[in-house]
């Protein structure tokens, strides 16, 4: 089986594949279920409260711009 692995993260990675490292035990498995559906996901991404809102607005035009574009731009 064929192992893929994507990451995302703070450090700036944007769904940049990951290499797979280390053997895999024999006793562990991935097992998939596509099939077998628990919710529906309508969303995911960062949302802005009153306590976010109130802190993007303390920092500098600049700084501001970049966290905008992060969250809502087309390259964010």
């Amino acid at each position: 089986m064929e192992l893929e692995i994507y990451e995302t993260s703070a450090a700036g990675s944007k769904l940049g594949q990951k290499e797979a490292g280390g053997e895999a035990e024999p006793d562990k498995r991935l097992t998939l279920r596509p099939e077998e559906r628990f919710q529906t996901i309508t969303g995911i991404g960062g949302s802005f409260t009153e306590a976010s809102a109130y802190l993007l607005n303390k920092l500098g035009p600049e700084n501001r711009q970049k966290v905008l574009e992060a969250y809502f731009g087309p390259s964010g």
